[in-house]
């Protein structure tokens, strides 16, 4: 059984990448908002659909950290 403070440390593992795939979203997200938003936006589809599946796959990593933050956070709680 780890002791709180491998759990808190385990908890820190989970969050710190949140933050990065966090910013990745919120970057691809704006970038793709203004390729839209263009003259030209018809001609961008295939960055478009490349920059949908760069947020998606960071939206996913993001899932999968909070599940996990949410279990140590669960065994924090209950020891």
């Amino acid at each position: 059984m780890k002791m709180p403070a491998e759990l808190i440390d385990d908890l820190k593992k989970a969050l710190d990448p949140m933050e990065d795939d966090a910013a990745a979203v919120f970057q691809y997200s704006s970038l793709l908002g203004v390729l839209l938003a263009g003259p030209d936006a018809d001609t961008a589809i295939d960055g478009m659909h490349r920059l949908m599946l760069e947020i998606r796959q960071h939206a996913d990593n993001l899932r999968m950290k909070q599940d996990e933050a949410w279990q140590i956070v669960k065994r924090l709680a209950n020891p």
